[in-house]
């Protein structure tokens, strides 16, 4: 009976230390009233690393399930409002957090706009774009750092506890991020994030980012040009962008191009400790940078017979060519004697020969039979060439190694997919075919020790 006792009280300490675990909370505007679709992430204390996020609901209370990495920090985001944040030691209840309204000033301009309007539709978060705040925001790239459920910015976006998404721009599918960047806020109509793609992706897609775009209005020409700085760890990066579009009837024709320039340093150092009969400690150090020039260009064009029919094609084309540089130091010590001190600087170029990328596609509707068709064609071809000068600091003796390698690859990707309404609901099917390509080549003088 005793053991018993002993068993059952272990089990409800645990119990109450789990639930002890748990956080959540509730967040209010300046007025009081509870705010829905705001996003609520945990970030390591130490180095800002992402924990778990989630939304707040129509309540505006949050709920967070026996995070184990404490402590934390919470950050609450929201177009509109000043981000907040709140020290997290132990789990519990915050009670209530009041998010404090943001103003942007634009001089004499005068925005008219409303907060973003987040709901439920069908399997996804729907975002409305359109006529609030977020229409101002810049690029596609802009807009998704602020829609619910989305963590990342400049094309690294991913959906919480979904990973990586699929991203789409009125159902083609975006092969190249670039295009996020060349999207303007003030052409989108709503973004769609689903947590739960059905069979119609692929079973390792996780998570899905729909961008809807709006239809143009107007007829004759228009045009934009934007340019974006800013500065990182002491270098200054730049993305010039302009377009053009000459719009007539049903038919839409487009052009925009941009230039993405700058420079990105970097310092890690580290050290790998082996213990066994001897302690081993191998420590390196390396610096460097990259400066990268990006070029891109896109050209294409549509035509709406109808409501019910459209057809449309593009093309794009970029070329990059990055440098760099990096100095480190490896050294290996054995029970605190220094065993190997080697030090290497490397220089390398990287040339992304003139890219191509090609898509044609068909969306109509043929009584109640919807047709959804696209097709993608793929050209790259990447050349590097590097040096690395090494140096054994203990023996002093040298080496070069150089290296040379090309990557060429090809693909095309062609998808079908049709649907109707089906009682309630609707039923889908499709079908899906890619082909590819790929060869390398590499040549270096370096050693093979075996």
């Amino acid at each position: 009976m005793k053991t018993i006792l002993i068993f059952a009280t272990m089990f409800m300490t645990q119990v109450i230390c789990a639930v002890a675990q748990n956080i959540t909370g509730k967040v209010v505007d300046d007025n009081g009233a509870p705010l829905s679709f705001i996003n609520v992430v945990l970030l390591q204390s130490s180095d800002s690393t992402f924990i778990a996020g989630t939304i707040t609901d129509d309540k505006g209370t949050f709920f967070f399930e026996n995070p184990v990495k404490l402590p934390a920090i919470l950050r609450l985001s929201a177009i509109g409002y000043a981000t907040a944040t709140r020290d997290i030691t132990s789990g519990g209840n915050l009670g209530t957090i009041a998010m404090a309204t943001q103003s942007v000033e634009l001089g004499e301009v005068v925005v008219r706009s409303q907060r973003p309007v987040t709901a439920i539709k069908n399997n996804a978060l729907v975002t409305t774009v359109a006529g609030s705040q977020l229409e101002h925001a810049g690029t596609a790239n802009d807009v998704l750092t602020q829609v619910p459920m989305v963590l990342g910015r400049d094309g690294n976006f991913e959906v919480f506890g979904k990973g990586s998404p699929l991203i789409y721009i009125n159902g083609r599918q975006v092969h190249d991020m670039n295009q996020l960047a060349q999207l303007s806020s003030a052409d989108i109509r709503n973004i769609e994030v689903i947590t739960n793609p059905g069979a119609k992706y692929d079973a390792s897609v996780k998570s899905v980012i729909r961008i809807n775009t709006r239809k143009s209005q107007g007829e004759g020409f228009s045009g934009n040009i934007r340019a974006q700085g800013a500065v990182q760890q002491g270098y200054f990066t730049n993305i010039d962008q302009g377009g053009l579009k000459y719009r007539t009837g049903g038919l839409d024709l487009f052009t925009n191009f941009g230039l993405i320039t700058g420079k990105f340093a970097g310092d890690r150092a580290g050290s790998i400790i082996t213990r066994s009969t001897t302690l081993w400690d191998q420590r390196f150090r390396q610096q460097g940078y990259l400066h990268s020039n990006e070029f891109f260009g896109k050209l294409g064009g549509s035509y709406l017979f109808n409501e019910r029919h459209s057809i449309g094609a593009y093309y794009n084309h970029s070329f990059v060519h990055w440098n760099t540089r990096h100095n480190g130091i490896n050294e290996i010590w054995a029970d605190s004697s220094l065993r190997e001190q080697l030090s290497a600087k490397s220089r390398g170029k990287e040339y992304n020969q003139p890219r191509h990328h090609a898509n044609l596609y068909y969306n109509g509707t043929v009584s109640q039979l919807g047709i959804d068709f696209n097709i993608d064609y793929m050209w790259r071809k990447i050349s590097k060439d590097s040096r690395t000068d090494e140096t054994d600091l203990t023996s002093g003796s040298t080496s070069v190694v150089n290296s040379e390698g090309i990557n060429h690859g090809q693909s095309i990707a062609e998808k079908l997919v049709l649907s109707c309404p089906l009682w309630k609901g609707g039923l889908e099917c499709g079908q899906e075919y890619t082909s590819s390509r790929l060869s390398s080549h590499y040549t270096t003088n370096a050693t093979v020790i075996t």
